[in-house]
């Protein structure tokens, strides 16, 4: 990956480069938005990165809830290795707001 950032990292100098020459206004909104998405991508690849994204990992949105509520959500369980749910515990993690992991329809799932 280091090859990537190497070349998107090239890239962003020589915009700002340009932007620092450029006469237009119209010109310098350009390059200055080509500037932001890149440094948008470079965070967004550091992030896959550090979790182990890859282009080969598995997205999947989740539908619509099947309850009419609005409030309705999706909750991630550990099953225990059965199919009764009285063993099934609600994953749980320290730094969230909610210490549980919790999804709404549209939200995304990655599988690394």
């Amino acid at each position: 990956m280091e090859f990537v950032y190497q070349i998107l990292e090239k890239e962003l100098l020589s915009l700002v480069e340009e932007i620092s020459k450029c006469d237009t206004l119209e010109e310098k909104v350009e390059l200055i938005g080509n500037k932001n998405l890149i440094e948008h991508s470079i965070s967004l690849l550091k992030k896959c990165d550090k979790h182990g994204i890859s282009a080969g990992s598995i997205f999947t949105k989740l539908p619509q809830t099947q309850c009419d509520s609005p409030s309705s959500e999706y909750r991630i369980i550990e099953d225990g290795e059965t199919d009764d749910p009285q063993y099934w515990q609600e994953v749980k993690i320290d730094n969230k707001q909610f210490n549980c992991v919790r999804l709404g329809e549209g939200d995304v799932v990655i599988e690394c």
